[in-house]
């Protein structure tokens, strides 16, 4: 039994392409020889979070936390 219908332990191209830009777009500032990032998770494609191995539980924390600060 499968909990998904698809196998997230592989990106696909597009997925890739995506995740890559994100990242990206997540550096703001380079300070001597650091890149200092804001981090951009929400945006990540759904694949991306699930290859990065998050579980339900961290992402509905992440969630909580962030209707906190706002």
């Amino acid at each position: 039994m499968r909990a998904y219908e698809r196998d997230f332990t592989a990106l696909n191209t597009d997925e890739k392409i995506e995740y890559a830009r994100i990242l990206e777009k997540e550096k703001v500032h380079k300070l001597g020889g650091l890149d200092i990032r804001v981090n951009l998770f929400r945006e990540y494609p759904k694949a991306a979070r699930h290859y990065l191995s998050l579980s339900q539980t961290i992402i509905l924390i992440l969630l909580i936390w962030r209707m906190k600060i706002m």
